[in-house]
C-alpha cells in the first residue's frame, strides 16, 4: 500500500551454522505503487556486520477477485469491527466472570437466604443484558455476531458480503443498546450486592481485578 511501512524478516541463514548473522526486524518503506496490484519492497539482512538488500515484487494473488478499492475497503472494515469487538469481549468476559464468581458465592452461603435473594436478583437482571430478548441482541449474541463478521471480513478474498455487513451493524447496534444497560448495573447495583454479600460473611466482588485481568488478557 502506498506511503506504508512494513517489517521485513529473511528466513533463511546465509551461513549453515548462523555464525555472525544478526537478524533483527527492519522497518522498511516500500516504493509507491503504480498499478494498485503490487509494490517493490526490501528484504535487508546484516550478516558479520554487513548490511545487504534485496528488493522483490510484492503482487495480489491472481485468485483474489477484489479490486484494490474493495480490499482497501475491506482492511478498514476489518479494523473497525476488530476495534468494536475488543469492546464486546471485554463486557462478555465481565458479564462471564462476574456470574461464575457469584454462582460460586451463592453456593457456599447456602441458607443465608436474604444474601442469596440478592445474588439472585443480580443474576437475573444480569441475564436480561446478557442474554437479550426478542427485538434486541443480548451482550452475548452482540460480541458473537462481532467476531462472526470479523472472521468474514478478514478472510474474505472478494468484496465484503452484504450479509456480513448487516451481522456487523445489528451487533454493534445491539451492543451499544446493551452495554450501557451492563454498566448502569455494575456500577450501581454491584457495589450494593457487595455490601450484602459482605455483611453475609462471603467475599465481594473485587471488580477492579477482574477488569485488570480482563484487560491483561486481552492485550497479550
Amino acid at each position: 500500500v502506498e506511503g506504508a511501512v512494513g517489517v521485513a524478516h529473511s528466513r533463511f541463514d546465509h551461513r549453515l551454522d548462523g555464525a555472525g548473522v544478526e537478524d533483527p526486524p527492519v522497518a522498511v518503506e516500500p516504493e509507491t505503487v503504480t498499478d494498485g496490484e503490487r509494490c517493490r519492497a526490501p528484504i535487508v539482512r546484516t550478516v558479520d556486520g554487513q548490511t545487504l538488500t534485496q528488493k522483490f515484487n510484492v503482487a495480489i494473488d491472481p485468485r483474489i477477485s477484489a479490486t484494490p478499492a474493495e480490499l482497501a475497503e475491506q482492511l478498514r472494515l476489518g479494523r473497525e469491527i476488530y476495534a468494536r469487538s475488543m469492546q464486546s469481549r471485554k463486557a462478555a468476559s465481565e458479564t462471564g466472570s462476574i456470574k461464575k464468581q457469584l454462582q460460586e458465592t451463592r453456593e457456599r452461603l447456602g441458607s443465608n437466604a436474604a444474601v442469596t435473594a440478592k445474588i439472585d436478583a443480580f443474576l437475573a437482571a444480569m441475564d436480561k443484558i446478557v442474554k437479550g430478548d426478542k427485538t434486541t441482541f443480548g451482550l452475548d449474541d452482540a460480541n458473537k455476531g462481532l467476531l462472526a463478521a470479523l472472521k468474514v471480513v478478514e478472510s474474505s478474498n472478494r468484496a465484503v458480503s452484504a450479509q456480513a455487513i448487516e451481522l456487523y451493524q445489528t451487533s454493534w447496534k445491539a451492543f451499544e443498546a446493551r452495554n450501557p444497560e451492563w454498566q448502569k448495573l455494575k456500577t450501581t447495583e454491584l457495589p450494593a450486592l457487595n455490601n450484602a454479600l459482605q455483611q453475609g460473611g462471603a467475599e465481594p466482588v473485587k471488580i477492579s481485578e477482574i477488569e485488570q485481568e480482563i484487560e491483561y488478557l486481552m492485550t497479550r
